[in-house]
């Protein structure tokens, strides 16, 4: 029985292994589609749930509305082939640290290389959230949490993150200079 596990718990700061055969894996891709979509997570990566296997799940697309489920694709022994040197703050919470988020510079735009469900190697090129989500869930095949790479200044607790305004938000965005 697969469980999410949290800050704390020895998997999340383990270098993951690759998946030698992606057919093996898939009651733990079943066990992990059903953690995050409880959560409603935009991924998990094995070491989520103690598995120390090169494995995430990722959110396809965003809904047009909140009641529609979310639905995720796996993606098997990830790398990033190239990144660009622009990068772009954003808010990012997590699913074994829940309750908080905080800021986390990322590359804009990737190039990445994996293996899809089918067993299949695919190359893609990523930008906006799903290059994020990528990032994100990458970081955790190597043992690094997004806490890791915050500002810690920015960390916030989301029911303290709802009642910020637009322009509170843009002023934890912007890169503190001092």
């Amino acid at each position: 029985m697969h469980r999410l596990v949290y800050l704390g718990n020895s998997a999340l700061r383990q270098v993951s292994t690759n998946v030698k055969e992606v057919q093996d894996m898939r009651s733990i891709v079943k066990a992990m589609t059903n953690i995050v979509g409880e959560h409603q997570g935009l991924g998990l990566a094995g070491p989520q749930i103690g598995v120390n296997k090169r494995l995430f799940l990722m959110v396809k697309d965003l809904p047009e509305d909140e009641h529609t489920p979310l639905t995720y694709e796996p993606i098997f022994n990830p790398m990033i082939t190239a990144s660009s040197n622009e990068m772009t703050r954003d808010f990012e919470g997590c699913l074994s640290f829940p309750g908080y988020q905080g800021v986390v510079p990322r590359a804009s735009e990737i190039q990445v290389v994996f293996t899809n469900i089918e067993g299949k190697e695919e190359q893609r090129e990523l930008s906006g959230l799903h290059a994020r989500i990528f990032q994100h869930e990458l970081d955790h095949l190597d043992g690094i949490m997004f806490l890791d790479k915050c500002d810690v200044r920015s960390l916030i607790h989301n029911d303290e993150f709802t009642q910020l305004d637009f322009l509170q938000l843009q002023l934890l965005l912007m890169e503190d200079d001092e």
